[in-house]
């Protein structure tokens, strides 16, 4: 009877450690994606780094390769989707996948986002299923999606102005939202080990990485993230936040 009640304990355990962690890592893949819409949207305000320009171009180029017995249309079908396999896939089974990436609006919030949330569907379906996730299905799936997505006839905005009003927002959403859900203790820190030793000491990136794993408790100025709080100890030159 103890050994059965033993056993149901440590499931019961087992599966809360497992629910906890699918929780953490759901936020942080959340947070993930944030990020790379952000990027995008940053992206956007320059014409430089458009996927738009791009596939304008291919357009223009088609132009030249109508006949007799290729239409306008047709040949703009073609170059299209031979602009946008040339920076996803290179190839009609991603022979050389990624070779000529491109950190593009359009590219990097369209194109990287989606095949991300693909991955992280996938990856948590696995874990759901206490499998672990195979490379090979998840490149099978990677590829089939990028050739759609190339088949797509979008030809994406183009834009050019100010950064600086997208640069106050996104700081604002990112790091001051962040920042909010700290207090601080100066001249302190975490008597513990830290779980994360982070390369940046700055305070905003340090809440920001903190806020999205829900496991995180504190950080201090050194980059050590915490995830218990035993005691705050007094460390001369070291703030210590702690998750409100």
């Amino acid at each position: 009877m103890c050994v059965g009640l033993s056993l149901r304990a440590r499931n019961a355990l087992l599966r809360r450690y497992e629910r906890k962690l699918e929780r953490r890592s759901k936020g942080i893949a959340v947070f993930l994606l944030l990020l790379i819409q952000q990027l995008d949207e940053l992206l956007q305000t320059n014409k430089n780094f458009q996927l738009g320009v791009w596939t304008r171009g291919a357009l223009k180029k088609a132009a030249f390769a109508v006949d007799e017995t290729h239409s306008l249309e047709e040949m703009q079908q073609q170059f299209l989707f031979a602009a946008k396999n040339q920076i996803s896939l290179w190839g009609p089974h991603g022979e050389i996948n990624d070779y000529s990436a491109r950190e593009w609006a359009g590219v990097v919030g369209d194109y990287y986002s989606g095949r991300w949330t693909l991955y992280f569907e996938m990856l948590f379906d696995a874990l759901m299923k206490n499998q672990t996730l195979v490379h090979e299905d998840y490149h099978a799936k990677a590829v089939e999606y990028g050739l759609q997505w190339d088949s797509k006839q979008d030809l994406y905005k183009v834009s050019h102005f100010s950064p600086i009003k997208t640069i106050e927002k996104q700081y604002h959403d990112i790091f001051e939202n962040s920042m909010k859900r700290f207090e601080i203790e100066e001249n302190a820190t975490i008597k513990a080990t830290a779980y994360h030793l982070s390369k940046s000491h700055d305070p905003e990136m340090l809440a920001a990485i903190c806020a999205a794993d829900l496991e995180c408790m504190a950080f201090n100025t050194k980059g050590e993230l915490f995830r218990e709080i035993s005691s705050v100890i007094p460390e001369s030159g070291v703030n210590v936040y702690l998750r409100k």
